[in-house]
């Protein structure tokens, strides 16, 4: 249940934003990217929200059995790869407010500014591209279900 709300969160703040995007007459880069990233690594997270109790059938709860622990070890850690990779589209929500934030003070706030210059490198589509595609794919094969009969079969 808990990764189905951690996923379905970013996705109603993308629609929410989409709509503020649609009548608003300037759009901030840092939004956009949010969209993009959240979209895609949100249903990555709903998914494994979904499927949960399917993965959770094939894993072991004893540690006599030292293969069906360890693949069931390596599904944990899949989800977990999954909940990390999550926490950036919410590092993007911070961001996105922090900048919203920033923009609208006459007065800078100096822990927005520190936090908006720490995750500077969120701004690199490079960057969100890579570690993104790169986490996805590291999730999803941990938690495929070929992947955990191959390891049985070793």
């Amino acid at each position: 249940m808990f990764l189905k709300w951690f996923g379905l969160i970013p996705l109603m703040i993308c629609i929410l934003f989409l709509f503020v995007i649609s009548i608003s007459p300037e759009v901030q880069k840092v939004t956009v990217k949010f969209i993009a990233v959240s979209i895609v690594v949100s249903a990555l997270t709903l998914y494994y929200g979904l499927n949960l109790k399917e993965m959770a059938t094939t894993m072991s709860a004893t540690i006599t059995d030292g293969r069906n622990f360890f693949a069931s070890i390596y599904k944990i850690w899949g989800v977990f790869i999954g909940v990390i990779q999550q926490l950036i589209s919410y590092i993007l929500l911070l961001r996105v407010i922090s900048v919203y934030i920033d923009r609208k003070k006459k007065k800078p706030i100096q822990s927005v500014r520190r936090f908006v210059a720490k995750t500077k490198q969120f701004e690199s589509i490079m960057f969100l591209s890579i570690i993104v595609i790169f986490l996805s794919i590291l999730s999803y094969a941990f938690t495929l279900k070929a992947v955990h009969k191959f390891l049985l079969k070793q």
